[in-house]
């Protein structure tokens, strides 16, 4: 999971009230100061313009409405513009008015100081800015671990005689930039209602800062708004032509704590210590998403390394081995082999129980579909996988030795296209009396959703399984429509009066799987599936339903022959 920062969910020690899109999010409170979180594009002080907070609406008497709280009539306004100093008034309570004490931009998101009327603001604050930084630059796939250090030695460079410069507080491996740091750096804010001592502005700093960070290499990573409903958020590096440029939305850089001035800290229920040296600081849990972002790229990374190995997999009880670049066997796949067994055993009949029934799988792969079935189904089952690749075919036959054991010999394969099953030289070398169960979990991705997921996985993350095990086509309906075409070529060529049996027989059963859906519904990718054989088929092989797993998401569709 992706973070967008400028609605993080803040934990304990906090309180909320919202009112129209606007909220209010309280960190620490002691006394006549309160520190509390605003949000990116939110106002800090009323404009003239503003619209009031809604009054709470009267009451009607016994009959009429109840009193409506004043919580509550916030809540109901449609105002999207309400400021953070307002919604404090209405919200922090106590006597007198609440003002803000740090200035921050009203499109950045970070702390804010507030104080009471009448409170002598401090005559200076600092705060951290945490920031999410990569190098705009840089050849993952030669980098080695042991240059790590080297690479963000040049953060040193910020710093000054005045300043320390910024701090490294993790880095680590990432599928879109192929590093990644959180760093923190302080600032200096500044404080309202004392023009006298006001400091450079902090988006001027951060302004400053990033281009800064673009002249030896680095950039800060932003998180633009997704494409759609369900969509992950791609991180990009943001970088600014010049210090006047306007901060870009999505920036993971946030002001993530406030040095208390003297006053404060005599105050009781003072948070813990902060990380610049004894000082005491208030801060956000920001970092801990920006921590959870890092992870993420972290995993992505893993999941890259992992195709390029051979690797040990657990599925539905077995250990298989998996080649790399192969697939993985998923546990969405294992509703293939579900809907498979419950079709074997409703049609079973205890007088041919002796025998033999076979089971063909289009795509073999590691086996790891068709070995469950022949593994977990009581009956007499004879299994043959088909494969365009040499060696996915190799460990399906090694794969069924080491689970099967003596009944590894009810395996066959067969190297080739199982699109062209029909033709004569692949046709031999399957059962000739077809099959009663046939089951494929076939390529399914367009190429535009190959190019989506390789755009939120990264140059270096995400799953690199060889693009025929994942990619069909323009549409991603290639493969299914070549299934339905080569199993009524060879219907069409059939004549059991002569010993030539349909691959796919009339009481047999052809399972696909396919993406969860619209939503997870019937009526989603199942749906489409099936048209798309229906149409292939010329109407010959139909729909017969669809099989969902334990979370009633739709995972594959059933096909059958009409009479």
């Amino acid at each position: 999971s992706l973070y967008i920062l400028d609605i993080l969910p803040l934990p304990t020690m906090r309180s909320s009230a919202s009112g129209g899109s606007a909220s209010l999010e309280v960190i620490w409170r002691a006394g006549p100061y309160a520190v509390v979180w605003k949000g990116e594009n939110m106002p800090l002080n009323d404009s003239e313009d503003s619209v009031q907070p809604a009054k709470p609406a009267e009451s009607k008497g016994k009959r009429g409405r109840a009193p409506v709280s004043p919580t509550a009539a916030l809540a109901q306004t449609s105002n999207e513009n309400r400021s953070l100093v307002s919604l404090a008034n209405d919200y922090l309570g106590g006597m007198g008015k609440w003002e803000a004490a740090s200035s921050i931009d009203d499109s950045s998101a970070g702390l804010v100081l507030l104080l009471r009327s009448g409170i002598a603001p401090p005559e200076s604050l600092e705060g951290i800015i945490s920031f999410l930084v990569a190098p705009l630059s840089l050849d993952a796939e030669t980098f080695d671990e042991s240059q790590a250090e080297a690479l963000w030695s040049d953060l040193g460079l910020l710093g000054d005689l005045d300043d320390e410069g910024p701090e490294l507080v993790s880095e680590g491996p990432s599928g879109h930039f192929g590093r990644l740091a959180l760093i923190e750096r302080s600032f200096a804010l500044g404080v309202n209602r004392n023009p006298l001592v006001l400091a450079t502005s902090l988006s001027d700093q951060m302004r400053k800062f990033m281009i800064d960070l673009q002249d030896i290499g680095f950039g800060v990573v932003r998180l633009p708004p997704t494409a759609g409903r369900g969509q992950r958020h791609v991180p990009e590096l943001a970088t600014l032509m010049a210090p006047v440029d306007a901060l870009p939305t999505g920036l993971c850089l946030s002001l993530t704590a406030i040095k208390m001035p003297d006053a404060v800290k005599g105050h009781p229920v003072l948070p813990s210590k902060g990380k610049l040296g004894s000082d005491l600081f208030v801060r956000s849990p920001v970092h801990k998403k920006l921590s959870a972002l890092m992870e993420s790229e972290r995993l992505l990374v893993s999941q890259r390394l992992r195709a390029f190995e051979s690797e040990e997999v657990t599925f539905r009880g077995l250990s298989l081995t998996v080649p790399a670049q192969q697939l993985r066997p998923r546990v969405s796949s294992g509703s293939l082999v579900d809907a498979a067994l419950r079709f074997l055993e409703e049609t079973f009949i205890e007088e041919l129980a002796f025998k033999e029934r076979h089971v063909l799988d289009l795509g073999v792969g590691s086996g790891a579909l068709l070995l469950s079935i022949l593994k977990e189904c009581p009956q007499r089952l004879v299994g043959c996988g088909v494969d365009i690749d040499a060696e996915a075919i190799q460990t399906t036959q090694t794969n069924a030795e080491r689970v099967l054991g003596d009944k590894a010999a009810n395996v066959s394969t067969v190297l080739g296209d199982f699109c062209q099953l029909d033709q004569p030289n692949l046709r031999a070398k399957i059962h000739e009396r077809g099959y009663c169960v046939i089951i494929c979990n076939p390529p399914y991705r367009s190429v535009e959703q190959q190019a989506a997921y390789d755009r939120s996985t990264g140059r270096f993350g995400g799953n690199a399984e060889h693009a025929r095990t994942l990619v069909a086509g323009e549409t991603g309906l290639e493969m299914y429509e070549g299934i339905a075409e080569c199993l009524v070529r060879d219907i069409n060529q059939s004549d059991p009066s002569t010993g030539r049996f349909p691959i796919l027989p009339k009481e047999g059963l052809l399972i696909f799987q396919v993406e969860a859906g619209a939503h997870g519904t019937t009526g989603g990718m199942a749906m489409v599936v099936a048209g798309a054989v229906e149409k292939a088929s010329g109407g010959k092989i139909v729909y017969k339903g669809i099989h969902t797993d334990e979370q009633g998401l739709e995972r594959a569709v059933l096909m059958h022959r009409v009479s």
